[in-house]
This record gives C-alpha cells, structure tokens and sequence, in this order.
C-alpha cells in the first residue's frame, strides 16, 4: 500500500471480499486492518515481531494496541511471518505463514515498511547512511537537496540526525527544501510530528521517541479519557505520546520539548504536569 492507486485497487477489491490479510503491524497495517473489520471483513493480520508497532511504541503501549485490536475484532498473528500467497487466475485464496498456517484471504494488504532508495545518491557522491545525510538546511551538497522519507536530516532543535517516514514531515520538508533552492536559508527546526487513526483510537506523537531510556504514563490504559505517555532521555524529555488528547495538549508538549530543560525526576514531573497546557 503506497500510491492513491493502490487505495483505489484496495476499495475495488474489497467488494464482495469476506476475508482479509495484513502483513505488518506497523501504522499502515494496524490502520488497515482496523478498517476493514469496520467494514464487515473478517481480518488477520501478521506481525512478525512480538506485537503490532513494538518497534516504534514502548511495550505497555504497544500491548494496549495489541489489546484494542482484538477488542476491535482482529485476529493477530505475532511472531509470525508470510512465506507465500497461494491462489489462482491472479487471485489470492490464502496466506501461509512461515509456521505452516494457511489463511484464508480474498484481499491481502502488504504495509512492512521501506528501504530508502539511495543508489543514485550514493553513485553521485553524497553522503549517505540510513538515508542521503543533509544539514538542517536539507542540503546534501550545495546545489542538491533531499527531503522527506529519504533525507537523514539534522534538527538543530534535537541536536543529532534523524531519519522519518511520515508524510507530515515530507510536507514540511518539502515547503523548507522548496524555500531554500529559491534562494532562503531557513534551517528545518520542526520537531518529528506523527498521528495515526485507527477508527476510535487516535495517536499522536510529537518529538524523537528513539532516544528513550525511561517512559512515564499519565492517565490509565484506555481509549476514554485517554493517556500521555512521556519519553525521557539523557536527562530530557524527548517526546510525548498521545492518545485521544486535545490538540492544545500536544502543542503544549511540542513546546516544552523544544525548551531542552533538564528533568531530574521524570515521574514528578508526569505529576506535575496535570494541565500539560501550563507547561
């Protein structure tokens, strides 16, 4: 699932579909798979880690994800693999798993991530790991810019490299790399911004939550009234997980990110911060 295309083939091939796959549990794939049981399909979806999005999420909230999925009316399969779509006149009838299990499937969905595409990049030269390095200009050399899923940038707010697939970050990027070709010189000093929409569950995310070594939750596990989670990190706060909040709580948190305060007690101030908009 990558192009408008695809969604167009997607909705053209659920009609009259019964029974769906997804493989990945990232945000695409939980995405989908929540959509199509909304949709009447009976659905499973295939992860081949231990949990849908416990690559990106920490593991108490990646197993409320797990749980609302079920709850929802998926059927999860972790620690679990495709190995092979079976079916005929260029239909699929099932998936089998890598452990020999056979699901039934009148449309399978593919959402398992990308590689960044950087042989151009790297046979003219630039520098490239984990994507084509540029400054916080978005600049790679003086006269060549990269943006969005495949720029490894430098946020000056941060202070370090970062890599991100969101389109939102693509689109700012975009604005920014645009600005500066025309002759600007705007350093991208925006803070890593995603959101997902899973039906009734809504998350947003706002700063780096790879540089995480404590999480702090305000809020208990559910969907009503929802829950923060905090990320600390070398004595920061790096970033603040969503779900179900109100957007003058995620600018808020997007503000006192961008401070680089030192936190010395990472759980008082989950505390105390009761009303994130008094940050």
């Amino acid at each position: 699932l990558r192009t408008l295309e695809d969604s167009d083939a997607l909705q053209a091939g659920m009609a009259g579909a019964r029974r769906a796959v997804v493989v990945g549990g990232g945000f695409i794939g939980c995405e989908v798979a929540t959509a199509f049981v909304q949709s009447g399909l009976q659905t499973t979806l295939i992860e081949v880690t231990p949990a849908p999005l416990s690559l990106v999420l920490d593991a108490e909230t990646s197993a409320f994800i797990t749980s609302f999925l079920s709850q929802q009316g998926v059927t999860l399969r972790t620690d679990t693999a495709a190995a092979r779509f079976v079916g005929e006149k260029g239909r699929v009838q099932r998936v089998v798993t890598d452990v020999g299990e056979d699901i039934e499937a009148d449309v399978v969905v593919i959402g398992v991530g990308i590689a960044p595409n950087i042989e151009l990049a790297a046979a003219a030269g630039l520098s490239v790991d984990n994507g084509v390095v540029v400054n916080e200009y978005l600049e790679a050399t003086e006269a060549i810019y990269a943006a969005g899923d495949i720029a490894r940038y430098y946020s000056p707010t941060l202070g370090r490299h970062l890599r991100v697939e969101h389109y939102d970050v693509a689109l700012q990027h975009g604005r920014t790399a645009g600005a500066n070709m025309a002759g600007a010189r705007l350093p991208y000093s925006e803070l890593p911004y995603f959101f997902s929409h899973m039906g009734p569950l809504h998350i947003d995310v706002i700063g780096d939550m790879s540089v995480r070594q404590q999480c702090v939750r305000r809020g208990p596990l559910s969907l009503e009234p929802g829950f923060t989670q905090f990320y600390f990190g070398d004595g920061l706060l790096q970033a603040a997980l969503f779900v179900n909040g109100k957007p003058e709580l995620l600018q808020a948190a997007r503000e006192r990110i961008a401070q680089r305060r030192q936190v010395t007690d990472p759980a008082r101030f989950a505390d105390e911060t009761r009303d994130l908009a008094a940050l």
